[in-house]
C-alpha cells in the first residue's frame, strides 16, 4: 500500500510539471529577443556596454524596491535606444523575464504573462 501511495504522489508532481516556469528552458525565447533588441547596448551577457548592466549590484541599487511592472514601463517608454517604444508588450515581459532570470530572483512571470501580471512581482 505505501509503494501505491508514493507512486500516486509522484504522479501528481509530475503532471503539474510541465507547468513551471523554470531555468533556460523559459528564457530561450527572451534571450532572442534580448539578443536582437537589447545586446548591442547592454551587452551579450547582460554586462553593460554603451548602456548599464541589467544584472549585479548596480542594476539592483537602481531597481530594488521596484516592481517588475515599473521596469517594464520603463522599457516600454525608452528602449531600445534607437527606437523607443517598438517592443511589443509580450517581448517586453519577455525581457523583463530575462532580467529577473538573470538576476536569480525568486518570483518571475508566468507563460503567457501580461504586463499587468508585472505588478505582483516585486525586484527584491
Amino acid at each position: 500500500m505505501l509503494n501505491r501511495m508514493a507512486f500516486l504522489a509522484v504522479g501528481v508532481v509530475v503532471a503539474a510539471a510541465p507547468s513551471l516556469v523554470t531555468g533556460q528552458e523559459a528564457s530561450a525565447p527572451n534571450r532572442a529577443v534580448y539578443d536582437s533588441a537589447c545586446s548591442s547596448c547592454h551587452g551579450p551577457t547582460m554586462g553593460g556596454g554603451h548602456g548599464p548592466p541589467l544584472h549585479g549590484e548596480t542594476f539592483m541599487e537602481k531597481w530594488r524596491g521596484k516592481t517588475a511592472a515599473e521596469l517594464a514601463s520603463y522599457i516600454q517608454m525608452t528602449m531600445p535606444a534607437d527606437s523607443p517604444g517598438s517592443l511589443t508588450d509580450e517581448d517586453t515581459v519577455g525581457i523583463v523575464d530575462l532580467i529577473i532570470h538573470e538576476n536569480r530572483l525568486a518570483a518571475r512571470p508566468k507563460a503567457g504573462a501580461s504586463l499587468k501580471d508585472l505588478e505582483q512581482i516585486k525586484i527584491d
